[in-house]
């Protein structure tokens, strides 16, 4: 939870389940998106498009938001256009 980019980029070229979320279902990507760390958000959007992951599907996610609706909801419009 602490954003920092360069320790998630060691961890995905490292093989990391981007799409593995805590007890909450709250996946990296979601909670960087949320907590507003861009850096962490565009190396996580990233990989899930090298993967093909579908990161947006909000059923994917404990509490039904997607990464993106958190965004907004915390205001951080820079990450709403990552």
């Amino acid at each position: 939870e602490g954003g920092k980019a360069c320790t998630v980029v060691p961890l995905v070229e490292g093989g990391a389940n981007v799409m593995l979320g805590n007890i909450a279902g709250e996946i990296p990507l979601y909670i960087s998106a949320l907590k507003g760390h861009k850096a962490t958000v565009e190396v996580l959007l990233s990989q899930c498009q090298t993967e093909g992951l579908a990161w947006q599907a909000a059923e994917s996610y404990g509490d039904g938001w997607s990464p993106l609706m958190a965004a907004v909801v915390a205001h951080r419009p820079d990450i709403a256009t990552c």
